[in-house]
């Protein structure tokens, strides 16, 4: 692994991947479950306040959507606990664990999870739409080592800024609930 991992090295070393469709389907499904999520800067991982020795719980939309796809997610004192899902940091953590965000799923989070303090997972998602909307789709899939069809950059293309919309949205589009 290079000293300053890219989305792209960590995917190619990887053994698990969580990709854009993988994200879409846990969005649907955390939309009335997240409540109040906070940013990437105050911590992936927190402590559960209701006992002496508590197990870290998710914090962020990041670390929401790692717990779901049992994908490791740094906790307390590690420095990835606090960075960007697309930072050097959590790359590394990634890297570690042989595991990866696709690009697509990466630029979502990376923008979610940037607002800082707490927020809905509607602003959050709000945020990671508005990332997808303004990237240039060709030059992330330069990123992603893998083959990216026209498909999935439709599918990214009609993601529903509604997160009410979501399931339907996947459903839909993947024939899958």
């Amino acid at each position: 692994m290079p000293a300053e991992p890219t989305i792209r090295s960590v995917i190619a070393e990887a053994d698990y991947v969580v990709g854009f469709f993988t994200l879409a389907s846990v969005l649907g499904r955390l939309h009335d479950r997240a409540g109040s999520i906070q940013g990437a800067a105050d911590g992936h991982w927190r402590a559960n306040p209701h006992s002496d020795s508590p197990p870290d719980r998710p914090a962020t939309l990041t670390a929401l959507i790692s717990d779901w796809c049992a994908l490791p997610s740094p906790h307390h004192g590690e420095a990835a606990n606090t960075a960007s899902v697309d930072s050097p940091a959590y790359l590394r953590h990634l890297a570690a664990h042989r595991a990866a965000f696709d690009p697509f799923a990466a630029r979502y989070l990376a923008a979610a999870d940037s607002l800082p303090g707490a927020h809905t997972f509607e602003e959050r998602h709000l945020a990671g739409f508005a990332a997808l909307r303004t990237t240039d789709l060709s030059a992330l899939t330069r990123t992603e080592v893998r083959p990216v069809r026209e498909g999935l950059l439709r599918l990214v293309r009609s993601l529903p800024q509604n997160p009410a919309q979501l399931t339907a949205w996947y459903e839909q589009h993947l024939g899958q609930p």
